[in-house]
């Protein structure tokens, strides 16, 4: 059974604001630093202006590593290296992207989550630039502690 308060809290209650993110143009050995340095899933990349250019997902950035994979491990550390360093964000980033405002409720972030099975929602204000993330993980672990 959903909760009254889910119905009704704002997704700016549990949205995460200190958010790391990158610009289209960045290579991906950026991204992969991120995702080696960080626990989370999905970096928001954003334009100059502040306003959301697009997603990158830590299953797009295995993708691009899975398709190099051979046997000899140094060799295949090599290719990554240089396919990473070669390929810009915006070549694996997915530019269509859903968003949620602040002041959404967070049984609109449910909806969205269950319906296109995403797993995190960019969060952007009037001028559709980015003021946080929220992530099925925050939901979690507000569920779990409620």
């Amino acid at each position: 059974m959903i909760s009254q308060r889910i119905i009704t809290i704002p997704i700016s209650e549990l949205m995460n604001i200190e958010v790391i993110t990158l610009r289209p143009e960045e290579t991906m050995i950026n991204a992969k630093k991120i995702f080696d340095a960080n626990g989370f899933h999905h970096i928001p990349i954003i334009e100059e202006d502040g306003k959301i250019a697009g997603i990158l997902s830590l299953v797009d950035y295995v993708r691009i590593l899975s398709s190099d994979m051979i046997f000899n491990k140094d060799l295949n550390n090599q290719l990554s290296k240089l396919n990473l360093d070669s390929l810009q964000v915006r070549d694996v980033m997915q530019s269509q992207v859903v968003c949620v405002k602040p002041t959404d409720s967070l049984m609109i972030a449910v909806e969205i989550f269950r319906a296109n099975k995403f797993h995190a929602l960019p969060v952007v204000n009037e001028e559709q630039k980015l003021v946080g993330i929220i992530s099925t993980f925050d939901l979690l672990m507000y569920a779990y502690c409620e």
